[in-house]
């Protein structure tokens, strides 16, 4: 199971390339809490899952929105997309595989899913999405 943050949501919907995920994971889940803050119509690959620890997420949310505190938090999972450098490291710290919106695009060029990296990118930033990475 891979669990995804909202930010690699928005991010990929805004440029509509949303379907990456779904051709290189087939299939992602994502907290209630995330689904809240995404707010927009869910692809068939996308489900929306309810977190088992309520009282840990809202311990973790002290630090972390709740949606980041959902998906670092998670253990069922095989790996997490994660943006928030506070929620990967959460993450690692439990011992989850993370990978950020730059590391699927770069996976995707890998898989030949995008021809070139540079202009997904390109496209990320005309629509004023900062890139820290």
């Amino acid at each position: 199971m891979i669990i995804s943050d909202t930010s690699c949501l928005i991010i990929l919907s805004k440029i509509n390339k949303l379907s990456i995920l779904n051709e290189i994971f087939k299939k992602i889940v994502i907290p209630k809490g995330v689904y809240e803050e995404y707010q927009e119509k869910l692809p068939e690959f996308i489900q929306i899952i309810h977190v088992k620890n309520e009282k840990l997420i809202k311990l973790a949310s002290a630090f972390l929105d709740k949606g980041e505190a959902e998906v670092a938090l998670e253990h069922d999972a095989q790996g997490v997309i994660l943006d928030d450098k506070k929620g990967r490291k959460t993450a690692v710290k439990l011992g989850l595989k993370v990978i950020g919106t730059l590391g699927i695009i770069d996976l995707a060029q890998q898989k030949g899913i995008i021809e070139d990296k540079s202009l997904i990118i390109e496209e990320i930033k005309k629509k004023g999405f900062y890139i820290p990475w």
